[in-house]
């Protein structure tokens, strides 16, 4: 018991780069990497509650495997991923990250089968706090988008940004041409009755 309870906790007490010790804050970045999707999640202290309260058997397990395929079982059922045909990419894995200097939270690489993300799933630590807030950067190519999961909204549905900034175009032309149209006669006259003035 001392000994899983020990590599549990060697288990989650690494870091993502300098995040907050909050424990009820976790961190994604999601990108792609030839066929697969690799999500870096960083996660707080209350990674090893959450463990426990999703498996309680692992509290009286004394091998390192038994908390590995708990933390399996616990992403498989808690972060899922789909494509844009609703079919959900396979769970391949994943790899602990280095300690990077933080002691109060453990960075760990997951790795999803398939390139293409359409929708997010991610309810990950909300079955210990309904306060708990997944942060995710999605880094599709040049492109990112930041979205939050929780327990009252635990899906992100991923739509390209738009390619050309037509629309934002729309909007700063729009003023320009109402000046045109109805404010340049005013101007004009105002100018001219300035030239008379002189």
């Amino acid at each position: 018991m001392r000994q899983l309870l020990l590599t549990i906790s060697l288990f989650v007490s690494g870091t993502f780069n300098s995040h907050a010790h909050s424990g009820t804050e976790a961190f994604f970045r999601i990108t792609s990497e030839q066929d697969r999707l690799v999500v870096r999640a960083s996660f707080p202290w209350t990674l090893r509650n959450a463990l426990l309260v999703f498996d309680p058997q692992l509290e009286q397990a004394t091998a390192s495997a038994a908390f590995e395929a708990s933390f399996k079982a616990y992403i498989k059922t808690h972060l899922r991923l789909f494509d844009q045909q609703g079919t959900p990419l396979k769970f391949l894995g994943f790899q602990r990250v280095e300690d990077e200097g933080h002691q109060h939270q453990e960075t760990y690489q997951l790795f999803f089968s398939g390139g293409h993300l359409q929708e997010i799933h991610n309810t990950l630590l909300c079955n210990i706090s309904e306060r708990q807030v997944n942060h995710h950067r999605l880094v599709t190519g040049s492109k990112e988008q930041i979205f939050t999961t929780g327990k009252d909204q635990p899906s992100f549905r991923y739509q390209e940004p738009p390619s050309t900034p037509w629309p934002y175009l729309l909007v700063l032309a729009l003023p320009v041409y109402l000046w045109i149209k109805y404010g340049s006669n005013r101007v004009i006259t105002g100018l001219k009755s300035l030239e008379r003035g002189s």
